[in-house]
């Protein structure tokens, strides 16, 4: 089965678009290097926690931090 250059084309713009609609939203936190001899990368951060019913994971998405689960077992 022989594929026209037009659809060989529209196929490969659909593959460009969705590859780049699932690339864009990745990011990732940076850090600089740590002075010599220490081993803590990053920044403390402090969050003031209001008693309107807000949920840990809620948090956690905020900051882009993980957040965990129960434990195994």
């Amino acid at each position: 089965m022989m594929t026209t250059p037009r659809f060989t084309r529209w196929i490969s713009l659909v593959a460009l678009l969705s590859t780049l609609a699932f690339a864009l939203p990745a990011r990732a936190n940076t850090w600089p290097l740590p002075p010599s001899g220490s081993r803590l990368v990053g920044e403390n951060r402090f969050h003031v926690v209001e008693n309107d019913g807000g949920s840990l994971e809620a948090i956690a998405k905020k900051y882009n931090v993980g957040f965990p689960g129960p434990a195994p077992g």
